[in-house]
């Protein structure tokens, strides 16, 4: 073989060498999402995402693209090395935001596998726990007479949220939750001790929670105790043996300081006539005329229907008696 074409053939791998085996750059950002939690105010977000090379190549940033106008970035280096490292200052504009947010940035790169990388940032504006209502209102329950109220706490974010636990800093209520079908939350019920007097109490509700944007929480309690309203005799003796009508007097009495409202007054016979006089402002009378003492009357009901806030029933009986 001529040394022409030992030549030509021993060197071919060498001059087509670089074309066949040529290196490639590649786009790599370790965190491509921040974060932000949960900020309290619309003050600007700045992160600077830290995108590198690694590539044996030099990398192109071609383009940047951030769809929204409130998300900015400052792009000093288009070219990165072979293992290099670009820093990639991002601002994030929350005025007039709330709630949860996502905002992206795109980098168009010459990195053939990974052309487009999306950068992420991401929180909370405002409170990170939806609590509705804001405040824990207890109020009797007119079928169980149960004193209770109920909140819902969720997070903003439907991150999962649970409570671990519960405290009256007060020792006023009770305390249980229930969580949400989706894990985001749980309803908290509160029940007023029985021993509350009358009124209005105030507490404090100390949440633990386990979630990632707060530990802790305190929602303020108020518990509203009825006060009684009291009908005075709660039965109506009656002589079996009287022939003629009768009169009585039942005395309705409602805590001192609330006003007392007699909406009505249902007797069991059409032969009974009221009359409702007021007393006090807490205290009222009721004259009941033409009573007659039949034995139908026995075991019978006169209902007196309270107004106000706390609506109720009072029921006085008959009571049909021989001396």
């Amino acid at each position: 073989m001529s040394s022409w074409w030992f030549t030509f053939f021993v060197g071919f791998p060498f001059l087509h060498l670089p074309f066949l085996v040529a290196g490639t750059p590649g786009l790599v950002c370790d965190a491509p999402t921040y974060d932000f939690k949960s900020v309290e105010d619309s003050s600007p977000i700045n992160h600077t995402f830290h995108i590198r090379n690694q590539g044996d190549v030099e990398l192109r940033i071609k383009k940047i693209h951030a769809p929204c106008g409130c998300t900015t970035y400052r792009l000093e280096e288009s070219l990165i090395p072979p293992g290099g490292v670009l820093a990639l200052p991002v601002t994030l504009n929350l005025a007039g935001r709330l709630g949860p947010i996502q905002k992206s940035l795109y980098i168009e790169s010459s990195d053939p596998a990974t052309p487009t990388l999306q950068l992420v940032l991401q929180g909370v504006v405002g409170q990170p726990l939806e609590i509705k209502p804001p405040v824990m209102v207890l109020r009797k329950d007119q079928k169980s007479g149960v004193v209770f109220g109920e909140v819902t706490v969720r997070s903003a974010k439907r991150d999962p949220l649970a409570c671990k636990q519960a405290q009256s800093l007060e020792g006023k209520i009770l305390l249980s939750q229930k969580n949400l079908p989706d894990n985001d939350g749980f309803v908290l019920r509160a029940e007023a001790l029985p021993s509350l007097q009358p009124g209005q109490h105030r507490d404090q509700i100390l949440l633990e929670l386990e979630n990632n944007l707060v530990s802790e929480k305190t929602i303020d309690a108020l518990a509203i105790i009825p006060a009684e309203v009291i009908a005075v005799p709660s039965v109506l003796k009656l002589d079996a043996k009287t022939t003629s009508p009768v009169s009585r007097t039942i005395l309705v009495r409602g805590p001192s300081g609330s006003p007392l409202s007699i909406e009505s007054v249902e007797v069991p016979a059409a032969s009974i006539t009221t009359r409702i006089e007021k007393i006090t402002t807490h205290t009222s009378r009721i004259v009941l005329e033409n009573i007659c003492p039949s034995p139908d009357l026995e075991g019978k009901m006169i209902s007196i229907r309270i107004g106000g806030v706390e609506k109720r029933v009072l029921e006085v009986s008959f009571d049909l008696h021989k001396p």
